[in-house]
């Protein structure tokens, strides 16, 4: 689908699956159905037992082939929903209630203005809901499982002692943002620094935030220099810790 395609697709949709419609356009003008189906990459809808025509269909696995006569596509445009209580072809408006639920109503000439209910087969999936646990599924019971304590450390226990640390040498931050670019890699020393900095109380974050971006930015080609502006951003005195 071209670009130019796509700019004419229906963007708020409001005829439904499972809609009582009539024709207003073509052979079958004047007729009424279900709508059986939603076509929105076309903008086009299958009425139940409308617009029928004669389709070849080839033979394959679990079905024979011949002539069958099926439904055929109708653009959105040439049915119009049924007023639920007039029972004539009518538009379909937005509004919204006062606890804030958003309806449809019937309007234009002759309509009603009553609200159009939601089809009762939209509650039904279409392809239903996988019930067999997979290989790739995960237990419902290691999902619920509380595999974080901050108090205790639990789920970091790499970084639940910084804070005593910290609050005895400043410059151990250098040796940390170092070790941890050595053991795991890059995205691990920003978390690594900046959970120093959250842990600590440091009102300078952003400060020392916009020298670590620029100094993770120049590292990107050279370890090396990564450790050393790192070093330079670590000499930081223990005042800029306390604020």
């Amino acid at each position: 689908m071209g670009w130019k395609a796509a700019q004419k697709l229906i963007q708020n949709w409001r005829v439904l699956r499972g809609d009582n419609v009539m024709i207003i356009r073509g052979k079958d003008k004047g007729e009424t159905g279900i709508i059986k189906r939603v076509i929105r990459s076309q903008n086009r809808v299958l009425v139940e037992g409308q617009n029928l025509v004669k389709k070849h269909i080839k033979q394959g696995q679990g079905h024979e082939g011949g002539i069958f006569t099926v439904e055929a596509p109708l653009h959105a445009s040439n049915v119009q929903v049924l007023d639920p209580v007039t029972g004539k072809p009518c538009k379909v408006g937005i509004r919204y209630l006062e606890d804030g639920n958003k309806v449809r109503i019937s309007r234009g000439i002759g309509a009603s203005g009553s609200i159009i209910p939601r089809p009762e087969i939209l509650k039904i999936r279409t392809t239903p809901r996988p019930t067999i646990v997979g290989p790739k599924d995960t237990l419902m019971d290691l999902v619920m499982e509380k595999t974080f304590d901050a108090k205790a450390g639990k789920g970091m226990p790499n970084l639940c002692y910084l804070q005593e640390q910290i609050k005895r040498d400043s410059k151990w931050l250098k040796w940390v943002a170092v070790a941890k670019f050595s053991e795991f890699g890059l995205t691990q020393v920003l978390a690594s620094v900046s959970l120093v900095l959250l842990i600590t109380g440091s009102t300078s974050c952003t400060t020392l935030g916009s020298k670590l971006a620029s100094s993770v930015y120049l590292s990107y080609n050279d370890h090396r220099t990564f450790i050393l502006l790192v070093g330079f951003d670590a000499a930081t005195t223990s005042t800029d810790f306390e604020k």
